[in-house]
């Protein structure tokens, strides 16, 4: 069994030829994103690389550390994630070995195909593939922005949910694309109102409809630049942040009101904003 989990890692990744089908470049930021996603699984596989031939250096008794082989076989006896594993995986919360092992060979099927065939021909992304999805969002911006010399602060990401898990073709506009894969926790997505519901059901997770994603300008939206107050991509966006007028470590005071003030009545908390001391913001 170990032998033949050998066998399957070394047909899964080739660094080299990954790096030669997306190369580092400025005006490719999903190109530098894809290589270190795919790096961080080459260092996961190594580790259940090493570990595994420690087991089987031990079976055949030559192994020079039994410790750290008895520790592992005894995570994998009671179908639990090894600690080596863990410390460089992927963000998960499972902890049987065996789910663990089935989402992994998942996510490196999904990566498998998009470097054989290549950015061009994957129709939606299957966003639990990657390590860090907030940077994968961040790349669709920095592409646009350095694209078309847009500075970074002016765009932001749209997400329009769709009706199917997942979309059937390719993105017909520029800077658009599809992402699936997504699921609920302690809530539903109704199809007809288009809005979360109460779960009715007794399972933990269900699962959410594809996402439309576009990259897009503040003046672009209907709310113009007032919408980049909210998030770009999920990352907070600094430069439209509301600043303050008083630094302090609490964003709220329960100082009595001063006489004079507007719109606070007699009693009640005053609430202030607060400069954060390093990135000045409130």
């Amino acid at each position: 069994m170990a032998r033949l989990l050998l066998e399957k890692m070394d047909a899964q990744l080739d660094l080299k030829a990954v790096r030669e089908r997306f190369p580092l470049e400025y005006e490719a930021p999903l190109n530098n994103i894809i290589n270190r996603e795919l790096a961080a699984f080459a260092r996961l596989l190594a580790a259940i690389r090493a570990s595994v031939e420690d087991l089987l250096a031990n079976l055949d008794g030559t192994c020079p550390r039994p410790l750290e082989v008895e520790a592992l076989w005894s995570r994998v006896r009671e179908n639990r994630v090894p600690d080596a594993w863990r410390r460089v995986s992927f963000p998960t919360a499972r902890e049987s070995l065996a789910d663990f092992l089935a989402a992994l060979g998942f996510k490196l099927s999904f990566w498998r195909e998009l470097v054989e065939q290549g950015t061009a021909s994957i129709s939606s992304y299957w966003l639990p593939a990657f390590s860090d999805p907030r940077a994968f969002l961040h790349a669709l911006l920095q592409t646009r922005a350095r694209a078309e010399g847009i500075p970074l602060a002016d765009l932001r990401n749209e997400f329009e949910v769709l009706d199917a898990p997942r979309a059937a073709g390719e993105a017909p506009e520029k800077h658009v694309l599809y992402l699936h894969g997504l699921s609920l926790e302690g809530a539903e997505w109704h199809p007809g109102d288009r809005e979360l519901v109460e779960v009715t059901t007794t399972a933990r997770y269900s699962p959410f409809p594809g996402l439309r994603v576009r990259t897009v300008r503040a003046s672009e939206t209907p709310h113009g630049r007032a919408a980049l107050g909210q998030t770009a991509g999920g990352l907070h966006v600094p430069s439209a942040r509301k600043r303050a007028s008083k630094r302090g470590s609490s964003m709220r005071s329960t100082k009595p009101p001063e006489a004079g003030e507007a719109g606070v009545g007699a009693g009640e908390p005053v609430v202030r904003d607060f400069l954060c001391p390093i990135y000045q913001t409130a």
